[in-house]
């Protein structure tokens, strides 16, 4: 699971697997995860500190890699 959150501290997109929600667009990006049940988020981030959160599904702990792009 993959949270985002804006510097407000609030959640502006999560994500569980990545096929689920933005398909198109993540896969138009060239940076498509290769397994669907991973988590992406494409989103445009207003300056600032942002937060990225993972967890595993039920809250359960593994190891992670958060990835940031600039596609502009």
């Amino acid at each position: 699971m993959l949270d985002l959150y804006n510097s407000s501290g609030t959640r502006i997109a999560w994500d569980n697997d990545w096929k689920d929600s933005q398909e198109v667009a993540i896969e138009a990006s060239g940076f498509s995860p290769s397994d669907s049940r991973e988590a992406a988020i494409m989103s445009v981030l207003a300056s600032g500190a942002n937060t990225a959160i993972v967890r595993g599904r039920d809250d359960t702990s593994g190891v992670a890699l958060v990835e940031v792009y600039n596609l502009h």
